[in-house]
C-alpha cells in the first residue's frame, strides 16, 4: 500500500507501537503507552506530526502534533 522502500519498525516510548519510515516520512500507529487511547499517525518535513485520533484519546501536556480527531 505504501510502496517499496519503506521500513517496519517499533514505535513509542515502549516500543509496542510500529512504524514504517522512508527518508524522513513516517507513518505510525500506537495503543496508549504513555498516553491514553490509541492514534494513527503520518509525518514528514512538509506535513509535520499529525496524528488521528478517537474520542478516548487524551495529548501529553506539550504535545506539538496536529490532533485531527475522529467519532467511532
Amino acid at each position: 500500500m505504501l510502496g517499496d522502500g519503506w521500513t517496519k519498525g517499533k514505535y513509542g516510548v515502549t516500543g509496542t507501537g510500529w512504524k514504517f519510515t522512508k527518508d524522513d516520512k513516517v507513518v505510525f500507529y500506537h495503543e496508549g503507552g504513555r498516553h491514553v487511547g490509541r492514534y494513527w499517525g503520518f509525518s514528514s518535513g512538509t506535513t509535520g506530526k499529525v496524528k488521528v485520533v478517537g474520542k478516548d484519546y487524551k495529548p501529553l501536556p506539550g504535545d506539538k502534533a496536529r490532533i485531527i480527531r475522529i467519532e467511532e
